[in-house]
């Protein structure tokens, strides 16, 4: 057993993220250890030498202030829940961690149990009776993921995703009374107990269970309503669920009649234990999952450490407070240094129903959390969401949040009745809100890495919270109409519920707003980097960079107040042409009372395109000033629009139509429509300085002043820098300590080593050939999202084609420039994709490649 010290030490080290903890020293504590590969139930746990076994036993400790439970670290706990009920104190928490100390691999709390006996069922299919042999007893209430050798695998379903439509079916007709759908290209069948998914809107989902098939038409458990007449005629579908989907490598279908699960693969069948299930556990309350933090229906915790776990493969969610507690909600909680992976719920959610807590009762997350430094990786329904007061989201990891190809019976988490469709789910991560006064105020989200997630980035519908030094890419990336960072409010300015909001110094890139599913009307690509909507306000965005957003780039929008100050808009509203938004978008729908009013001093807005306004007004009321703005896209003077009359106005028109904006600037030299554009943007979403190496070639910023060719860019920061005619060449004092800057960068990046794999900038303006295999995504029209590689969209937005050498018969072109030099390499995330320009269509954002700059 540890000292007395050093227990004390790895306590105060483990909570002293906490509100209000103090230095522990000399705390009577107990250290229990546990180990699934050398541990015996029977034995104490007091020492490494005489652990307990399961979590189960550990579920049964009378633990108490200052005590630890240890789990060793490379062991795998297989479908056991971990349950806290206990509490420590401020200065003696309750920590549940690993040994030895700052081990690796992590212990692992595995969901899924091990599959055997696996026969053939018919051509390339095999079945495994999950009630008999070596699988009795362990998947008694059925299984909802599977994987093999690790990786999970797609739940069948038909269309299978690389079908055109993005993977969906559109529906021919549909009707209320009795509930139904009707579609000519349903394969015949009887289609009875599938699960039909349906898009509603950009921005929501439903589930529904097939109830009969007759033909082509499709009877479903409870009515279906689609925007904006209830009609779901045009809308799109899909189908999962039934052993008539299985046709692809690795599809399968689970019968929960006759408890058996079903693979297609051309593999052969599988060897005992290469599948496993995840296993569906019952107990108190519906929100379950790896670690449940409190007693359900009865007391919360308080002053518990989680830290150090491996969750992955849960049936519902990876670390989550209980459906209900009594009398009130969990209190300085840390949830630190966690992996989370393939979970079909939520990977963190810290919501309770409170009751018998009188004007209190209601749903409430908890105060002064502490969720800092995890991993979530492939949840399906949120990667974080909460109720919480008072409480530290930072540094956490979330991506591959409700991604459509992960999806299972269950969607992205909503219910199978008319009361419920898929809405705010598949956020990264979402401030919710019920109670005012106890469930949404003075939170922090910070220096957070989101990438590619459903919905939005990070979503609140909750007042004072700090949102500041978050990364966002790829939000937006199944649904639309949402935000790479957005928030949405009540009925009122006045009973808003979002309200005094601070997004400051954030980078969100990409926002892609997909449509795939939805009625033509519909169809463009509908994403904005930070998005204010519906009478949210006092809300300052302050020193964002918001960049290739599909709809616009920074939106304030019904009735929303707030001021945008110092933030850098580049190449947004790449699809909406003509008449739609911008860089910068401030107003009003026709009809609605006006009211949504910013001030605007001090952005840089920049187009790449002559079709990318910068920015777009209802009416002079939408601004109570204007200021001291960058106005830049040198191929068009029509920078403007406003909306009474869709009119473009030049500066010198926007100038007297606001009475402002008389210090601003503008492009100083104009290009032709396809040129490639001379401005380049970087940015640093690491939390360190980096240095990056503009090259031989001058440059200068906006303004016209000359900018070194060793550009230095602070954390969550950018530089747009114009090309120019001229050789850079810089003094060898200049390259001295340019290079001495960023030695110092990359050593300073080490202890981030965890969270940000290396401190990189991104050149967006470059481009290069397609080539065959080339990882592709269209951006405007056509698009294709979410590919393989070597394979590319066409115009109808189908995916899964061959990019031919002879691209035009998917209409798409590839740009030629500069190739990359010695000092770039390829970015090794998902960032690294070739990005495609159309010559179809009324616009589309140039081609361009992003690359990884390495420090010199």
């Amino acid at each position: 057993m540890k000292s007395r010290t050093s227990r004390a030490l790895f306590l105060a080290a483990a909570f002293a993220c906490l509100p209000g903890a103090a230095d522990i020293a000399g705390a009577a504590d107990t250290t229990y250890y546990v180990s699934s590969s050398a541990g015996d139930d029977a034995f104490d746990g007091l020492s490494e030498a005489r652990p307990l076994r399961s979590l189960t036993r550990v579920n049964q400790l009378a633990l108490g202030a200052g005590d630890r439970v240890l789990l060793r670290c490379g062991d795998t706990w297989r479908a056991e829940m971990l349950v806290v009920t206990a509490s420590g104190t401020a200065d003696e928490p309750i920590a549940i961690s690993s040994y030895p100390e700052g081990c690796q691999p992590r212990p692992i709390l595995s969901g899924a149990q091990p599959i055997s006996g696996w026969v053939q069922h018919a051509a390339s299919v095999f079945a495994a009776d999950l009630s008999a042999g070596a699988n009795s007893g362990l998947f008694a209430l059925c299984i909802n993921q599977l994987f093999r050798l690790g990786q999970r695998l797609p739940l069948g379903r038909w269309p299978n995703l690389d079908a055109p439509g993005g993977g969906y079916a559109f529906i021919d007709s549909s009707s209320q009374a009795p509930a139904q759908i009707s579609d000519a290209a349903l394969p015949a069948g009887d289609w009875t107990g599938a699960i039909a998914h349906i898009k509603g809107m950009r921005w929501y989902m439903m589930n529904r269970e097939v109830t009969a098939a007759s033909g082509s038409t499709l009877s479903l458990n409870a009515d279906i309503y689609c925007y904006t007449t209830g009609d779901c005629t045009g809308w799109g579908y899909f189908l999962n669920s039934h052993l008539a989907t299985l046709d692809a490598e690795g599809e399968w279908y689970y019968d929960s009649a006759t408890n058996v699960v079903y693979l297609y693969t051309l593999l052969g069948a599988p060897a005992d234990g290469a599948v496993a299930g995840s296993v569906i556990l019952s107990g108190a309350g519906s929100e379950l999952g790896a670690v449940i933090l409190g007693r359900h229906a009865g007391e919360h915790v308080a002053n518990v450490v989680i830290e150090n776990l491996d969750i992955r493969g849960w049936f519902a969610h990876g670390i989550t407070a209980p459906e209900a507690l009594e009398l009130d909600d969990n209190q300085h909680v840390a949830v630190r240094s966690n992996a989370i992976t393939d979970v079909d719920g939520t990977g963190i959610r810290m919501s309770s129903w409170v009751w018998n807590a009188g004007a209190a009762s209601g749903w409430r997350g908890g105060r002064n959390l502490q969720v800092l430094d995890n991993v979530v990786d492939g949840a399906n329904e949120y990667g974080i969401r909460t109720h919480v007061v008072e409480s530290t989201i930072a540094g956490n990891t979330v991506r591959n949040v409700g991604l459509i190809e992960n999806l299972g019976r269950a969607g992205m988490g909503c219910g199978f009745d008319t009361t419920e469709a898929c809405t705010i789910n598949g956020s990264g991560i979402f401030l919710d809100i019920h109670l005012q006064q106890d469930s949404y105020q003075g939170n922090t989200v910070e220096r957070n890495q989101i990438r590619r997630v459903a919905m939005g980035g990070i979503d609140t519908s909750s007042a004072k919270n700090e949102l500041r030094m978050n990364f966002v890419e790829e939000a937006c990336f199944a649904k639309a109409d949402c935000g790479g960072i957005r928030g949405y409010g009540l009925s009122s300015l006045e009973q808003t519920s979002v309200y005094d909001v601070v997004v400051d110094r954030n980078i969100v890139v990409d926002t892609i707003g997909n449509t795939d599913g939805c009625s033509s009307a519909f169809s463009s690509l509908f994403g904005f980097g930070i998005y204010f909507d519906h009478y949210s306000r006092d809300i300052a965005v302050t020193g964002n960079t918001v960049l290739r957003s599909s709809a616009g780039g920074i939106l304030f929008w019904w009735r929303s107040t707030g001021t945008i100050t110092g933030n850098t808009a580049y190449a947004n509203a790449y699809e909406e042409a003509g008449g739609g938004n911008a860089q910068i978008a401030v107003w009003d729908y026709e009809g609605v009372e006006l009211g949504t009013q910013v001030t605007l001093s001090d952005n840089a807005t920049v187009g790449v395109d002559a079709d990318q306004k910068l920015v777009r007004i209802s009416s002079p009321a939408n601004l109570v000033s204007a200021e001291n703005n960058d106005y830049f896209n040198p191929f068009t003077d029509e920078l403007f629009e406003r909306t009474s009359d869709w009119r473009s106005l030049t500066l010198a028109e926007w100038q007297p139509f606001i009475n402002g904006d008389w210090a601003s600037r503008t492009s100083w030299f104009t290009q032709a429509p396809g040129e490639e554009p001379r401005s380049r943007i970087f940015y640093n979403e690491s939390e360190v300085p980096i240095t990056v190496d503009l090259g031989p070639q001058a440059h200068v910023d906006l303004g016209q002043r000359p900018v070194p060719r060793w550009l230095q860019i602070e954390p969550y920061r950018s530089r747009v820098v114009i090309q120019t005619d001229e050789v850079a060449v810089p003094s060898s004092s200049a390259l001295v300590l340019a290079m001495l800057a960023a030695v110092l960068g990359l050593l300073g990046s080490a202890r981030h080593e965890q969270r940000v794999s290396s401190a990189r900038a991104h050149v967006v303006a470059q481009r290069r050939p397609v080539e065959l295999g080339d990882r592709c995504r269209g951006v405007g029209t056509p698009t294709c999202r979410n590919v393989k590689a070597g394979t590319c969209g066409t115009p109808q937005r189908q995916i899964g084609r061959p990019l031919r050498e002879d691209s035009g018969e998917s209409g798409l072109h590839a740009w030629r420039g500069p190739q990359p030099d010695s000092s770039t390499t390829i970015s090794s995330h998902v960032s690294g994709e070739l990005f495609l320009r159309s010559t179809k269509g009324q616009s589309s954002l140039p081609s361009h490649r992003k690359y990884q700059v390495a420090n010199p």
